[in-house]
């Protein structure tokens, strides 16, 4: 590979001291060389700024930004404008990437003459030796804007440092800071709006880590900004994607009532079987007890 362009890899951290050692090891570790990592740290309250600052002092291709909290679309958007790379790559500050990926990216953006390069993923929880189920394979998926648009969800989501992204994807676009969550779906949806050439390398190079006390297990956070999320998309459409959207919301709503009336049977069933045995119990003793006496 001759020309080595020069990749951003922008880690947006907020309160990471758990894990962005193990992140910023993780970058350490890319076989492809010529890269900068961006460091937006929004607003830590705890120590991972000098977790971090041991990194800047081992590799000077680390880049440190400090901000008052504004999110994560703040934080990555102040990674964008900070960023010098020809292509970007998203990286929480709790994930990880295969060693390969920058390379195996770069490799199939050049080689193929593509504006992105999506790779499959893994997911894990301590460390990437420990790996979990993923909840969808993207080997199944097709690429669009109607697919983004209308099976995000209901089939699929795209972990955004799956991505690799040619920097003149974002010469108009940045991440919506009214969205505390699903801010990463309308970002797919605006780039996929644009004449994209996209290239899927069916290899788990990206690595998504399971944290239960992460931002989306917060169920009332996530369903608040879906729906702020969903009037975003919906003023972008034009009428016919408008219809197809609103369908979309509808057969959603009515899954998730389904499966709520499912899971309230099963409770249900569980209670009553519950209550059931106390009788018993209750009746077996009053016998015991009349006959002892």
């Amino acid at each position: 590979m001759n020309h080595q362009p020069l990749v951003s890899i922008i880690i947006p951290c907020y309160n990471q001291q758990d894990f962005i050692d193990y992140t910023l090891e993780n970058v350490c570790n890319q076989t492809y060389k010529n890269w900068e990592c961006i460091i937006v740290n929004d607003g830590s309250t705890d120590d991972s700024e000098e977790i971090i600052k041991k990194w800047l002092a081992y590799d000077n291709r680390m880049v440190y930004h400090k901000k008052k909290n504004g999110g994560l679309s703040s934080a990555r958007n102040a990674g964008l404008d900070l960023a010098k790379g020809e292509y970007i790559q998203f990286l929480d500050g709790d994930d990880a990437l295969d060693p390969d990926k920058l390379k195996e990216s770069v490799n199939a953006a050049l080689q193929k003459q593509m504006d992105l390069v999506i790779t499959n993923f893994h997911m894990f929880k301590k460390d990437i030796s420990n790996l979990r189920p993923v909840y969808c394979n993207l080997e199944e998926q097709t690429f669009d804007f109607e697919n983004i648009l209308l099976e995000w969800d209901s089939k699929f989501t795209i972990p955004i440092h799956c991505g690799f992204f040619h920097k003149s994807l974002f010469k108009n676009i940045r991440f919506n800071e009214a969205l505390k969550a699903k801010e990463d779906w309308l970002m797919w949806i605006s780039v996929f709006k644009l004449p994209v050439r996209v290239y899927f390398i069916n290899l788990k190079y990206a690595y998504y880590r399971v944290n239960l006390s992460g931002m989306t297990r917060d169920y009332v956070l996530m369903n608040q900004n879906l729906i702020k999320a969903y009037n975003f998309i919906y003023q972008e459409l034009n009428e016919e994607y408008q219809l197809k959207f609103f369908n979309k919301i509808i057969q959603d709503y009515n899954k998730q009532i389904l499966e709520l009336n499912e899971r309230i049977k099963k409770e249900k069933r569980f209670f009553l079987l519950k209550a059931v045995d106390r009788i018993v119990y209750l009746i077996r003793r009053k016998i015991m007890l009349s006959k002892l006496q």
